[in-house]
């Protein structure tokens, strides 16, 4: 697809995608912080109205704009939201887009992203805190993680339990020492298993659905971008400022 070999050709042969989402995540923020004129701290600082202008998410919110379990993916509160985000992506998207390529690896990290939110979504709508606000790439980052052990997994690679109970660890440790969506990351870590398992048995046939996944891959892309794009259309975000500058919030 011509689409798709231009970013491609664009972004170089060395994990391409990865290097996307990491610019669209650090331009993302880098605006937010152009529209806010004053520099959060290290754990948040961000207004809620740039947060909900890019794209962040409450569970009622997405219901009524379904965009948003997408966009949210590609917001970060805070300075250390995003480096921590981004280390990981680098680190575990190199190593996955190394493994089954880009277009799989798109497919990886968009679908495990919104899916992340949708298991938050239902999360909260369960505990009762249906408005609560969140955000951030750690639902993806845990799938992909995810999808090299489902990957290991299948391949009958015998260090597959240990990354397994490595990324658990994780989770568990990050959820002790900082407030964090531990729903999403349930929810990219469960369905990026699935499909590093899935694509694993796909790839033994040569990677010939390459004519399939190069289109999706291209479409996941547009949509990443599509809904970041109509975050800032709605109405909500300016709603939400009109809020904060009654209350003298710069």
């Amino acid at each position: 697809m011509a689409l798709y070999d231009g970013w491609v050709a664009l972004l170089g042969r060395d994990t391409p995608i990865t290097k996307l989402f990491l610019g669209l995540n650090i331009a993302i923020f880098a605006m937010a912080l152009l529209n806010q004129r004053s520099f959060p701290g290290l754990m948040g600082g961000m207004r809620m109205s740039e947060d909900f202008r890019w794209g962040m998410m409450t569970p009622l919110l997405a219901r009524e704009e379904p965009f948003r379990y997408l966009s949210a993916v590609f917001v970060h509160l805070g300075i250390l939201h995003l480096v921590m985000n981004m280390s990981a992506l680098r680190s575990f998207g190199e190593r996955l887009e190394g493994t089954i390529g880009p277009s799989r690896f798109t497919v990886v990290f968009v679908v495990t992203g919104a899916l992340g939110f949708v298991a938050s979504d239902f999360w909260y709508t369960l505990q009762g805190t249906p408005m609560q606000p969140t955000a951030g790439a750690s639902g993806a980052l845990f799938g992909i993680a995810a999808a090299v052990v489902g990957h290991a997994g299948a391949a009958r690679d015998p260090s597959w339990k240990e990354q397994l109970i490595r990324l658990i660890v994780a989770g568990v440790v990050i959820a002790l020492i900082m407030p964090v969506n531990n729903a999403a990351h349930a929810g990219g870590l469960v369905s990026g298993l699935v499909l590093g398992f899935v694509l694993y048995y796909e790839g033994r046939r040569g990677w010939r659905r390459d004519w399939l996944f190069r289109p999706v891959a291209a479409l996941c892309v547009l949509a990443s971008l599509g809904s970041v794009v109509a975050s800032t259309q709605s109405d909500v975000w300016r709603q939400v400022r009109e809020v904060e500058i009654e209350r003298g919030i710069d």
